[in-house]
């Protein structure tokens, strides 16, 4: 009488153990996880102190991107759980074992009574472990060309937020120069005003320049700021880091280099083509699976079989089984699969193409932006320079007044910002070149 509370309580502390079992190792776990994640993280501030503790140059900014970028540390990420899918390779077998067990009693007949156990192990007759790993190899082998497409992006993306920031500081010595420029004008009106040779008109127009000056230079420093935000997130940095980047050189052609050489390089070294020719070939892959998937496995045992209750006669055999794969043979999935891969190969050939034109055109782009900032840098410049020292040597000397030296002034604003843009274009068409190509040009 007293078994079955026995029993029960029995029970109930086996079933609490296990659960405060399971709690325990789920809590380790948890931890594990919290003590990994509290490693990567300290880890990745030693990374980024290191970073910071040297200067920024272009070459170290690029090969940073290539390891710290956000969108390659992603494209790392898929890589790695692709490599997962060779696990379907791996299984022993492509379904469970089974096994049936039958009863018929014999009632009312006890002479029919039947009992019978089969068992079955399945056999992979279509293929579906093999092509399994062939997939996953195909996708594992997409995802490297991918990685190749990423890398090149963050080096272009780097290329831009580093030009970008040097442009940035070099436009806010521009305007600093320009508030400069103005507030020693309007000293010296201020200084004719005093010998009655300025008129309030003169003072209000310099005062005027000055303040369209300082609010260009707060314009410049947006911009500056901007870039460095910019800067920190191609290279994946903390938000307030402070950068030292180092000054921004002259861009020029690269050495032994023309347009058709440059759509030769960008065909045969971009990885955007061959990660679609890649793609294709894992739906392809991916179609040849789906239709070993179509064929079950072959199930093959032995087979036990007893009859009657009293008496009693026994059979041993072996039972199989299998499924005809003539009806459903994933005919719809196979489908798209073929279908993917046919715009993956048009896509593949459009984007070879492409890369072409876009390596031409920026080694063309880049050329005529060389000569235009030499033409700047040689004769405008300069001559606005002067310009604006001849005109006030005239206002010094009463030969001209301040409308005339406020213009020359502005001209030579005008061709110095003419000069920051011709330069950032043509970083901008170099980097262009360099991401079309794939590769850094000396």
């Amino acid at each position: 009488m007293n078994a079955f509370p026995s029993q029960r309580r029995v029970f109930f502390c086996l079933l609490g153990m296990s659960l405060l079992g399971s709690g325990v190792a789920e809590a380790q776990k948890r931890d594990e996880l919290s003590v990994s994640s509290a490693e990567r993280e300290d880890e990745r501030r030693r990374q980024t102190s290191l970073i910071l503790r040297d200067q920024l140059t272009l070459a170290r900014t690029m090969k940073l991107a290539e390891e710290r970028s956000p969108r390659v540390q992603s494209v790392i990420a898929a890589l790695e759980a692709a490599g997962t899918f060779r696990a379907f390779g791996k299984v022993p077998v492509v379904r469970n074992p089974y096994i049936n067990l039958r009863a018929m009693v014999g009632f009312p007949d006890d002479p029919a009574a039947t009992y019978e156990v089969n068992a079955g192990i399945p056999f992979d007759v279509g293929g579906q472990r093999r092509y399994w790993r062939k997939e996953a190899e195909a996708l594992i082998s997409q995802l490297e060309a991918q990685l190749e497409v990423a890398r090149n992006d963050a080096r272009s993306q780097a290329r831009v937020a580093f030009v970008s920031a040097g442009l940035g500081a070099l436009a806010v010595q521009v305007e600093g120069q320009r508030v400069e420029l103005a507030n020693g004008l309007l000293q010296r009106v201020r200084a004719r005003m005093e010998a009655k040779a300025a008129t309030a008109l003169d003072i209000a127009l310099a005062e005027r320049e000055v303040a369209q000056a300082q609010a260009s230079l707060l314009a410049a420093r947006r911009v500056y700021e901007r870039a460095k935000v910019d800067l920190r997130e191609a290279l994946d940095l903390p938000p307030l880091s402070e950068l030292d980047i180092a000054s921004l050189e002259l861009p020029r052609l690269p050495t032994n280099l023309t347009a058709e050489r440059a759509a030769r390089m960008a065909r045969d070294r971009r990885f955007e083509s061959e990660a679609l020719e890649r793609a294709a070939q894992r739906f392809e892959r991916s179609e040849r699976r789906l239709r070993a998937q179509a064929i079950e496995p072959f199930f093959l045992g032995p087979s036990y079989e007893l009859q009657g209750n009293t008496a009693r006669l026994s059979s041993v055999g072996v039972n199989a089984s299998f499924t005809l794969p003539f009806v459903f043979t994933n005919q719809a999935e196979r489908a798209v699969a073929r279908g993917e891969a046919k715009r993956a190969r048009i896509e593949s050939s459009i984007v070879r193409r492409t890369v072409e034109r876009e390596a031409s055109g920026a080694f063309l782009s880049l050329e005529f932006l060389l000569q235009e900032l030499e033409r700047i840098e040689r004769e405008a410049l300069p001559l606005s320079q002067r310009i604006v020292e001849m005109r006030e040597t005239q206002l010094v000397s009463g030969a001209a007044d301040i409308f005339l030296v406020l213009l020359a002034q502005r001209d030579l604003y005008g061709v110095r910002a003419q000069r920051v843009e011709a330069l950032r274009q043509a970083w901008y068409a170099r980097i262009a070149l360099e991401r079309a190509v794939g590769a850094s040009l000396p």
